[in-house]
C-alpha cells in the first residue's frame, strides 16, 4: 500500500516535469523526437542522478516502463494542446491546481 502511494506520487512528479520539458522544447521549435528527449531528460534526469549517487543501480527511471509511458502520454498531451498550454506563463502551476 505504501509503495503504491510512493509510486503514484513519483509518477505524478514525472508527468509534471515531462510537461515542463516538452513545453520548453516546443518553445524552441524542436521536432517530436527532440521534444520527447527533452521531456525524458527533464522528467527522469534528477532521479537517475540520485539513484547513481546512492548506488541504486539500475536507475528506476530507466528500467520501469511506467515512467516511459507517463512521459509519452505527457508529450502527446503537449503536442495536442500546445496552443492552449503555451498561453500560460507557468503551465505546471496550472496543472497542479
Amino acid at each position: 500500500m505504501e509503495a503504491d502511494l510512493f509510486l503514484a506520487i513519483d509518477l505524478i512528479g514525472t508527468f509534471v516535469f515531462a510537461i515542463s520539458g516538452a513545453l520548453a522544447a516546443i518553445n524552441r521549435q524542436l521536432d517530436i523526437f527532440g521534444v520527447f528527449v527533452a521531456a525524458f531528460v527533464t522528467a527522469c534526469g534528477g532521479g537517475v542522478i540520485r539513484d547513481l549517487c546512492i548506488s541504486s543501480t539500475p536507475p528506476a527511471g530507466l528500467i520501469n516502463i511506467e515512467y516511459i509511458g507517463v512521459i509519452f502520454f505527457a508529450v502527446i498531451l503537449c503536442a495536442g494542446f500546445q496552443n492552449f498550454l503555451l498561453k500560460f506563463t507557468q503551465p505546471t502551476l496550472f496543472l497542479m491546481l
